[in-house]
């Protein structure tokens, strides 16, 4: 039983299984950790980017999904004048997507 138990884990760390498991779920902590600390939120017209991890675009979607803005962000923080009329946007930053309301 044990040998057969043996064998079972050597082929599984020969095929790679284990490390693709791994792979994905370092991948999705990474992608928890990059949404948690990314800050997203509108002040008066302008849009404010926080805690940015690299440069990047910024896509601005109508709520209808109208792509109406693109903005280049460098890393860090930013503030980006928007002259869009009032209404409700979406805002994609890399895989992280917030809806942001300008009044």
């Amino acid at each position: 039983m044990r040998g057969f138990l043996l064998s079972i884990l050597i082929i599984t760390l020969m095929s790679g299984i284990g490390s693709r498991s791994f792979a994905k779920t370092s991948q999705m902590v990474l992608y928890e950790a990059y949404e948690e600390s990314l800050k997203i939120y509108i002040r008066e017209n302008r849009l404010i980017i926080e805690n940015l991890p690299k440069d990047t675009i910024i896509e601005i979607y109508s709520i209808v999904g109208t792509k109406v803005s693109t903005i280049r962000a460098k890393a860090g923080y930013g503030e980006y004048f928007l002259s869009l009329s009032k209404g409700y946007y979406i805002v994609k930053v890399e895989k992280v997507v917030k809806k942001i309301a300008i009044k």
